[in-house]
């Protein structure tokens, strides 16, 4: 398969996760369905098995062949969502370490240990929260970038989180005082939306 079509193949696999998304539980308002870790399973064996044939270099090769104008500021773009997606894996893993299939997840909701890892004692964000934050920053801000200089993208909303707080930080919002497996779902929810909004550049910026 050449480039451009993995990189379709991709996308229509990352609607696809997407979808499953909406099958799990809204944790906030809802019992823990016993049989999370076995989709979730399932979530990361696809992923794992996709993300596989779409990676920097692959990217990369791909822009260098279509000599695609502006190709630099795409394989900064692509850079930025690797670290973007490799900071929230470490996150999750830092909540669940050894992975959620190794955790009973109704024996302990564990918000203690959620909020430990995002918020200092004094409600402040930890380190690894601020550099969460920053390279989601710099990830939406570079989609920004990209919009200006290649008109096909001009459609991608830039933002992966929503802007509905309630007059709080986004952070505190979303992560404070949740057990640990809301957080570990918005986790999830936010690496398929980094890779959805790759794959819609990418798509519109090599689509001949």
């Amino acid at each position: 398969m050449n480039p451009k079509g993995i990189i379709i193949t991709f996308f229509i696999i990352s609607l696809v996760l997407i979808g499953m998304m909406f099958l799990i539980v809204d944790v906030r308002n809802n019992p823990i369905a016993d049989d999370f870790t076995t989709i979730e399973n399932e979530f990361e064996k696809i992923n794992s098995e996709e993300t596989a044939k779409i990676n920097t270099d692959s990217i990369t090769a791909t822009l260098k062949s279509q000599n695609i104008a502006q190709s630099q500021e795409l394989e900064k773009f692509n850079i930025l969502t690797e670290d973007a997606l490799a900071n929230i894996k470490q996150l999750q893993e830092q909540l669940f370490p050894g992975g959620i299939e190794a955790h009973d997840l109704g024996e302990s909701d564990r918000i203690k240990e959620n909020n430990t890892l995002f918020f200092k004692e004094n409600g402040e964000p930890t380190k690894i929260a601020t550099e969460f934050t920053a390279k989601l920053d710099a990830f939406e801000n570079n989609i920004r970038v990209l919009i200006q200089l290649f008109p096909e993208v001009k459609t991608v909303e830039a933002t992966v989180r929503d802007q509905y707080t309630k007059g709080l930080s986004w952070l505190d919002y979303n992560f404070k005082d949740f057990p640990a497996i809301a957080s570990y779902v918005k986790l999830k929810t936010l690496t398929n939306n980094i890779k959805s909004k790759r794959e819609a550049i990418f798509m519109a910026v090599l689509k001949k």
